[in-house]
């Protein structure tokens, strides 16, 4: 049997333009003479969707278009997931198509299984069988002759390729082929893997890319299952570039911006998202903005025209010290008589954001914000300043995690420089400014936070782990203080389940005095 396999990557709300790859997706299958073509979860309306499944125009809108994909489909099986009304809620299901044009819903995951037969899965495994040619396929709740699981699996950094693992393992407990369909992309904030895959006997027959929408066609013989193998990431940091590369330029196109602006400062942070962001797509759409201060050096400058030539984008040079003197002119009734503090470091940083989004509503280029985890932790950010833009791309990234990420992209191809990497961070917002004024050494924080926000240790253990416990106090105080600052970030690319936009995992309060009593 011939069965085509569409990894998808709609986008939310764009029921007539996924419909309309929907279709192409069925003829082409039908060209290829396929028996049956499966679709990844949330083809028509979108992966994650939100508030749009209780919007009553969205939901009669797809209901109009399910009509018209089932007169799309006469003369071949498909089976893709949909929303439809049942016992007065509305869920997603897997709509069976046959080449006739009749239709059976099955549950898209085991929780709505659950709610389909009263909770007991057992008694409605029959039910979640579908036959083709006398072969049984069973969907989302093993029981067939084919298992067929179609679920959207998230990218967890550092835990990639675990559900392909843990799939294998599984298998060879049956002698039952296995077809897995992932959705793949980048929908608001979440990043699906793609690499959908097949198992025959214990072994990937069939293996889709990571990442990237595609169409393929897999032959089921018996109990084997053939196909294209696509290599999976050989790293955990290959995995991560591809993530976040395929991310900025899933939300581009999807939002329809024009290209990509931000500041180029010199600095490692703005290196790396610059030199994704040209990887995304293309350096012709990509333009920076050098804005030194009174503070910049002259070594940071140099880097950042270097960085700029390499990536071969265009750049302006445009000084803020002129503008900064004027801030400092008009605010004198608040300022005089009172030393320099965070108040003129924060203005040197919002008179940058104004100029990337000004450039924004001039050009329709998007913003893009290059602030790291570590920073997000901790607070050390400005608001309406550096963390000014619409997307996030390295927001789930520490610090220490930012320079492996460099490490790797240099080691496959040299672009950013050694003098980047190497200098020792700092925001030039005030003179000899370091970051380690302000915080621990990075590899030091990073440890601590990865501790306090990754594992959810108790602060009382992690002092417990050896670390100063000042140190650990006072990044731990840090880290409740400036939620409310952390709740304006732009979108993230959500890399790991502790993204502080994964509310399921991190939902602190914006006001919020408790404290661990230390």
């Amino acid at each position: 049997m011939k069965i085509a396999i569409v990894q998808s990557k709609p986008i939310a709300g764009d029921i007539t333009g996924n419909l309309n790859k929907i279709k192409e997706y069925i003829n082409r299958a039908k060209e290829d003479k396929a028996e049956l073509i499966i679709f990844s979860n949330g083809s028509l309306t979108g992966v994650n969707i939100k508030g749009l499944l209780y919007d009553t125009t969205f939901t009669n809108e797809v209901a109009i278009k399910n009509i018209e994909l089932i007169n799309a489909t006469e003369g071949i099986n498909v089976l893709i997931p949909t929303i439809t009304e049942y016992k007065g809620k509305l869920f997603e299901y897997q709509a069976f198509i046959n080449k006739n044009g009749e239709v059976k819903l099955f549950p898209a995951t085991p929780n709505d299984a659950h709610e389909m037969y009263e909770g007991d899965i057992e008694t409605g495994k029959e039910e979640c069988l579908l036959t083709i040619d006398n072969k049984k396929f069973s969907v989302n709740c093993p029981n067939g002759d084919v298992d067929l699981n179609i679920y959207s699996f998230m990218s967890v950094f550092d835990k990639v390729n675990y559900h392909n693992l843990d799939f294998v393992e599984l298998m060879p407990e049956t002698d039952v082929p296995y077809i897995n369909i992932n959705s793949a992309g980048f929908c608001n904030g979440l990043v699906f893997t793609g690499g959908s895959l097949g198992v025959s006997q214990g072994k990937i027959t069939f293996q889709a890319p990571y990442f990237e929408e595609g169409y393929f066609l897999i032959n089921l013989e018996g109990k084997k299952i053939t196909g294209e193998i696509h290599p999976e990431p050989k790293s955990k940091y290959e995995a991560v570039h591809k993530a976040i590369v395929n991310s900025i330029r899933d939300y581009i196109n999807a939002n329809g911006f024009k290209g990509i602006v931000f500041g180029m400062s010199g600095g490692v942070d703005s290196a790396l998202v610059g030199t994704l962001a040209v990887e995304a797509i293309g350096p012709e759409k990509v333009t920076f903005l050098i804005m030194p201060s009174k503070y910049s050096s002259n070594e940071t400058m140099s880097d950042a025209e270097i960085i700029c030539n390499i990536l071969k984008a265009k750049y302006y040079n445009i000084p803020i010290v002129d503008i900064n003197k004027e801030f400092l002119t008009s605010l004198a009734p608040f300022l005089e008589g009172t030393k320099p503090d965070t108040t003129e470091e924060n203005i040197q940083s919002r008179i940058r954001g104004v100029l990337n989004m000004a450039v924004s509503n001039k050009t329709g280029y998007c913003v893009l914000a290059t602030g790291n985890k570590s920073e997000a932790s901790t607070g050390y950010f400005t608001m309406y300043g550096d963390s000014c833009g619409s997307l996030a791309p390295i927001i789930d990234l520490y610090k220490t995690e930012v320079y492996e990420l460099c490490e790797y992209i240099n080691s496959v191809n040299p672009i950013i420089p050694e003098s980047i990497i190497k200098r020792p961070p700092t925001a030039e917002l005030a003179p000899g400014q370091k970051d380690n004024d302000s915080l621990p050494d990075y590899d030091i924080l990073d440890d601590i936070l990865i501790e306090l926000v990754d594992l959810g240790c108790p602060v009382e253990e992690v002092m417990a782990d050896g670390y100063d416990e000042e140190t650990v106090i006072k990044v731990y105080n840090l880290l409740h203080k400036v939620e409310f600052k952390r709740c304006q970030y732009p979108l993230a690319i959500s890399l790991s389940e502790s993204c502080f936009q994964n509310k399921e995992f991190w939902d602190y309060p914006q006001t919020n005095k408790f404290r661990a009593e230390l």
